[in-house]
């Protein structure tokens, strides 16, 4: 997921990911959070948001171990 990350950032891209905890980022080196923040960021729109650093170019990457309920 790391070498993804560098080729989309390299491409001229970002990459966010998302996943139950905020380990994902130590596996990707991307901007990451937890579903919970999404959700809180969605709900309470902030300045320095992880939705204010998304645009055209964004990669959002899930964990597979999340559950949606």
């Amino acid at each position: 997921m790391r070498a993804l990350t560098r080729a989309r950032e390299d491409g001229g891209g970002n990459v966010i990911g998302l996943a139950p905890s905020a380990t994902l980022g130590d596996q990707t080196g991307a901007t990451t959070g937890t579903v919970a923040k999404l959700i809180h960021a969605l709900d309470h729109p902030a300045p320095d948001s992880m939705l204010n650093r998304s645009g055209a170019g964004t990669l959002v990457m899930i964990d597979e171990a999340c559950c949606w309920r």
